[in-house]
């Protein structure tokens, strides 16, 4: 029986507007493959094992010694917590006077959420934003469920996916839309934006991750 896994993701606040609204149930992440599978992989698909599977486009004989498989850690049934930036609530009697705390989520507009009870608020402060890198996983308010799991490179995502990635819904941020006739090109203009040249997106794999709509995950 396969156990059900949280994982917790950075994201940008444009990105968690886009999951709020509803526009956003796709993410994109690298996938790190084995050097010696080299450039010659033709596809790749996900085994009930929980493996990667490699077959690339010249014979070879990993399958001999088992690196033709990757392990996998993201499966269908699983959750994705999105892990933002926040701070504590000005109001919320900080420094010692309660115990009785809510957190400001700056992608938000500062919308609260809903109180907490704790003696220990580290990392959070009411002076600052602690960046998302820093949310531990009982702040968050994000908690979508993994419906499908998949591998491909980044220059396949269709007009849909790249819809769905939300990057059309950020026309409000410091980097708007750029090509809103094909929004796969402002996608990957993102995706390079981030992870420059260490995963082109001409000749990377990625995971994508899809869960359930906001929305739907929260009745």
């Amino acid at each position: 029986m396969t156990c059900t896994k949280d994982h917790g993701l950075l994201f940008t606040d444009a990105m968690v507007r886009a999951y709020l609204a509803g526009h956003k149930t796709q993410t994109r992440r690298p996938l790190r493959l084995p050097r010696q599978w080299g450039d010659q992989v033709q596809h790749q698909d996900l085994e009930a094992s929980g493996f990667w599977c490699c077959y690339p486009g010249r014979s070879t004989h990993h399958w001999q010694y088992g690196d033709d498989r990757l392990p996998q850690q993201y499966h269908a049934g699983d959750r994705l917590w999105v892990r933002e930036a926040a701070r504590l609530s000005s109001a919320s009697g900080y420094g010692g006077v309660t115990d009785t705390v809510r957190l400001c989520y700056r992608a938000a507009n500062e919308l609260l959420s809903p109180t907490h009870h704790r003696q220990d608020w580290s990392p959070y402060a009411a002076d600052r934003w602690t960046p998302s890198v820093s949310m531990p996983r009982w702040a968050a308010r994000l908690v979508l469920p993994i419906v499908s799991v998949r591998a491909e490179r980044v220059r396949d995502i269709t007009e849909k996916d790249a819809l769905a990635e939300g990057v059309l819904h950020r026309s409000c941020d410091t980097y708007s839309a750029m090509h809103d006739d094909d929004p796969r090109q402002d996608f990957t203009q993102l995706w390079d934006s981030i992870y420059g040249n260490r995963y082109p997106h001409e000749t990377a794999w990625c995971v994508v991750i899809e869960t359930t709509p906001y929305q739907e995950a929260t009745r």
